[in-house]
């Protein structure tokens, strides 16, 4: 049994979210996880870090199909969004800084 694999010109297998290491940002300095709640959420979630969002802070929400059902770029200490007109079902987050991906985590929606 063999298979064969196409290797992008950086070394890289799967060309989704593949760069250069040399090109990556740096990790912001005194980064602490990202609270979400309530999870399960019925009419609001609450995006809440530990130090104030950083310029260049942005969370994605998709759904389980991949389609973003919310983007925005957080500031001061919380952020609010609001979930009454979203569908009972799972969601994804991705938090990044300065287009680096940071944590990623799983929202519940109840209705």
């Amino acid at each position: 049994y063999g298979f064969m694999m196409k290797l992008s010109p950086n070394g890289c297998i799967d060309t989704l979210n593949c760069w250069p290491v040399a090109n990556e940002p740096e990790i912001p300095d005194g980064h602490e996880a990202l609270s979400v709640y309530p999870n399960p959420a019925v009419d609001y979630l609450t995006f809440s870090a530990s130090h104030i969002f950083r310029k260049g802070a942005e969370i994605q929400v998709v759904d389980v199909l991949g389609r973003t059902v919310a983007r925005f770029f957080p500031k001061g200490k919380e952020s609010r969004v609001d979930v009454s007109e979203w569908a009972s079902g799972i969601y994804f987050y991705r938090y990044l800084v300065d287009g680096l991906e940071l944590e990623v985590g799983r929202i519940v929606v109840e209705k």
